[in-house]
């Protein structure tokens, strides 16, 4: 099925669509292979012969992108991508499978341009992602990639809109590009790949409806824009349109999950001893112009573990058959506590949902705080 972003109101945690997704490859298998005969695919070979490996095609596709493109083999059963290295099954590199290749690339394309943290392995954003490197090569046009999926592969999701541009820049259009965005900007966050797959500089700018990143790597002359459209579930959360002092008297607060001592979710006898454990009352307020992370946590005084020092995990020992029980219990009773206090309580069923909200909460303070800098602006002009 072929969605728009604006149509995605539930944000998808499992890998659902792997199977599906692994069954329409060979449709695009057949697809190629009738594309190959009737024509040299020229922007991808480049002179190479058809019968060229997988490894001088990779080289190819490197240099476009500016990546690595070494290829390894597979000692697994699968073909498979992993921290910027492709692995290739032995019967896939012998029969030279192309498919095979540019569904790992679509993989490191997530990884490296596309990923907003909210994908599944082989989610909707895969899918988009697969079928740019497909249209970019000049093997099946986008028209052709949805109506093989919208006649072959009903339970494939495919997020239309989301890679809203790929660009290759001068570097005199990417600064002029990257100032553009930063009038738009709700806020950016700059950081640096990690070099072990992707030499490339990464600055990361949100607005209100997506997510500009740009790319630079002078060493190879490469300077990337990417645009990527927000989905509903990321524009329309909670937290839309609360203001300051509507922030300031709502809590979040996460559902009662398994931990260890390293405050991570485990299973219910994994970890040592393992705890029961409640993250209580969340909540972020912005003061004197600097954004400010408020913990406070309703707890059993028996434990309480500091995972940081803006942070406090609340924990109950496991050992206690009744720990489970007991924090359900609290967290309902603190729930039935705030509410008779006027405060707007926020749940959450599951460690990934807190997780997002807790995300959706403190863009929704960037944005704020983004308000009250240009009306500062204003008001001193």
């Amino acid at each position: 099925m072929i969605y728009s972003t604006n149509e995605v109101k539930k944000r998808i945690h499992i890998d659902s669509q792997r199977e599906a997704f692994y069954d329409f490859d060979h449709i695009l298998q057949e697809e190629i292979k009738l594309v190959k005969s009737e024509k040299y695919l020229e922007k991808l070979y480049r002179g190479l012969p058809f019968e060229a490996d997988l490894q001088a095609i990779s080289t190819n596709i490197a240099e476009d992108f500016g990546l690595d493109g070494k290829l390894e083999i597979s000692n697994k059963r699968n073909s498979y991508y992993y921290f910027g290295s492709i692995y290739i099954h032995p019967i896939c590199w012998n029969n030279k499978n192309l498919e095979t290749l540019l569904h790992e690339y679509a993989h490191l394309f997530m990884d490296c341009f596309f990923s907003t943290g909210h994908e599944t392995a082989h989610g909707g954003e895969f899918a988009a992602a697969l079928r740019f490197l497909l249209d970019f090569y000049d093997i099946v046009p986008k028209e052709t990639y949805n109506e093989l999926i919208s006649t072959f592969a009903e339970d494939v999701s495919l997020y239309d809109n989301y890679i809203e541009s790929f660009e290759f820049l001068t570097i005199e259009e990417f600064c002029k590009e990257k100032t553009k965005s930063k009038e738009k900007e709700v806020f950016n966050n700059n950081f640096t790949c990690r070099k072990f797959y992707l030499n490339f500089e990464k600055e990361e700018i949100h607005t209100k409806d997506q997510y500009h990143f740009y790319y630079s790597n002078g060493d190879k002359n490469k300077f990337i824009r990417v645009v990527l459209n927000k989905f509903a579930y990321e524009t329309d959360h909670p937290f839309k349109k609360l203001s300051i002092e509507e922030i300031l008297n709502t809590r979040l607060v996460s559902n009662v999950f398994i931990m260890d001592w390293h405050a991570r979710p485990v299973k219910k006898y994994e970890g040592f001893q393992g705890f029961a454990e409640y993250r209580g009352d969340y909540f972020l307020h912005l003061k004197d112009d600097q954004e400010t992370i408020s913990s406070v946590s309703w707890a059993s005084p028996e434990i309480v573990h500091t995972n940081n020092s803006q942070r406090f995990d609340i924990c109950i020992p496991k050992e206690k058959v009744s720990g489970t029980r007991y924090a359900n219990k609290k967290r309902k009773e603190y729930i039935q506590k705030c509410r008779k206090e006027g405060i707007n309580i926020v749940t959450s069923n599951s460690q990934l949902e807190f997780d997002f909200l807790q995300e959706q909460l403190k863009n929704r303070c960037h944005e704020l705080h983004h308000q009250q800098i240009q009306e500062k602006k204003m008001l001193e002009y």
